[in-house]
C-alpha cells in the first residue's frame, strides 16, 4: 500500500515538474514578447508627429482631402 502511494507521489511530482518547465517556457515568451511591443512602443512615442497627413475635421466628422 505504501509502496503504491509512493508511486502515485512520484506521478504527481512528475506531472508538476512538467507543468513548471512549461510554464517557465511560456513566461520566457511572454517576457520576450513584452520587451518587443515595449522596444515597439517606444519608437512609436518617439517619433515626431506629422501634423500633413491628418485629416481636417468638420463638425465632428472626418472629411476627404481637397473638400473642405
Amino acid at each position: 500500500m505504501i509502496e503504491t502511494e509512493n508511486e502515485s507521489l512520484r506521478e504527481r511530482v512528475s506531472d508538476l515538474e512538467k507543468k513548471v518547465l512549461e510554464q517557465g517556457d511560456e513566461i520566457v515568451c511572454l517576457r520576450s514578447t513584452l520587451a518587443d511591443v515595449l522596444r515597439r512602443l517606444n519608437q512609436f512615442e518617439s517619433r515626431p508627429v506629422a501634423t500633413e497627413n491628418r485629416i481636417p475635421v468638420r463638425n465632428g466628422s472626418a472629411t476627404p482631402r481637397g473638400r473642405q
